[in-house]
């Protein structure tokens, strides 16, 4: 992977509030916010560990005294199954104890600093959770994350799971309540060892794009949208495709928000490219018409350097929203 992680301060400029939809079924796909007062979005898992469902519940928090018993209260809530058709995420037996810390940053004069105090969960894990999958394990570590974060109660969350040595237990996983828990991006919280996608590179005459079905393989966590571009970096597979994208290209940042995928790119995209009306063209289209495989992606806007440029080079604007242009495309 050739990222390098930075905020997108364009972004601010383009966002769009959206409403929050709630869920009620088990069909319903809402983030773990939504719900109606006293109630909480709980995530379960189908028969194949492949899917997190999103399930809303009545649940009032105020029914418990303290935060520890009302974050223990929804792990074991998380434990029991609402319908036939919905699976736990954690397995029988997986929790041995939960304990909630404060930590808090000292300032000058040994004076604490409010403002940096950190809800810390720390959730110990039996050493069965060795034995699961990789599926089972982000279910339920995402899973787990996303409502226990939606209680507003913590800070952090950390994992830890009890080795051979008794009483010694080794960490598995820390997560903060501003990451973005995406299992990944295709098709609504499924996992997907391998996604089948279209990329679009050139053709020998460097007149037209030309396509390659291919399955990329996936980390649990990771965004399809990075593999695109991962994918259009390292170059076409088949004979006869060159590659669109310039030498040293790195990605800096990709973020889907509201329909929009802003890429933001390294400079080098834009030095490195020879120019021409018709390869600039090629190239901007190769990764919009690629990322267009994403569901829910209307547009691509792109970012040099986290910054919007009117032009790639010189003839292409690049600094508005693109869709998708299937006329480049070589017909087959």
């Amino acid at each position: 992977m050739r990222h390098v992680k930075r905020l997108l301060p364009v972004l601010l400029a383009f966002c769009i509030v959206l409403c929050g939809c709630r869920a009620n079924s088990p069909n319903a796909q809402t983030d773990s916010t939504s719900g109606e007062p006293g109630s909480l979005v709980f995530y379960y898992t189908n028969e194949t560990h492949t899917s997190l469902i999103p399930y809303t519940i009545v649940f009032n928090l105020s029914n418990f005294m303290q935060d520890e018993m009302k974050l223990s209260a929804v792990i074991e809530r998380l434990e029991m199954v609402p319908e036939k058709e919905l699976f736990s995420i954690i397995p029988s037996g997986m929790i041995l104890q939960i304990a909630l810390q404060q930590t808090v940053d000292g300032g000058t004069n040994g004076q604490s600093m409010p403002e940096n105090d950190k809800r810390i969960l720390q959730i110990y894990l039996s050493k069965e959770y060795s034995g699961l999958s990789p599926n089972e394990k982000a279910l339920m570590r995402t899973g787990m994350a996303k409502v226990l974060f939606a209680t507003g109660l913590i800070d952090e969350i950390v994992f830890m799971m009890e080795s051979s040595e008794e009483g010694v237990f080794q960490l598995v996983d820390e997560l903060n309540a501003s990451d973005d828990l995406i299992i990944n991006q295709y098709g609504a919280d499924v996992l997907n060892d391998e996604v089948t996608v279209k990329l679009y590179f050139m053709n020998e005459s460097r007149t037209a794009l030309v396509v390659e079905e291919r399955s990329l393989a996936l980390g649990m966590t990771e965004p399809l949208s990075y593999a695109i571009m991962d994918a259009l970096i390292d170059g076409p597979q088949q004979s006869g495709h060159l590659p669109t994208i310039p030498e040293g290209t790195q990605i800096n940042d990709i973020v889907i928000e509201n329909g929009v995928c802003y890429v933001d790119l390294s400079e080098e995209f834009r030095l490195n490219h020879e120019g021409s009306e018709i390869l600039e063209t090629l190239t901007i289209y190769s990764i919009v018409n690629s990322l267009s495989g994403i569901s829910e992606l209307s547009y691509v806007q792109f970012l040099i350097g986290g910054e919007r440029v009117e032009f790639y080079k010189s003839y292409v604007r690049i600094d508005q929203f693109l869709e998708p242009n299937m006329q480049y495309v070589e017909a087959e």
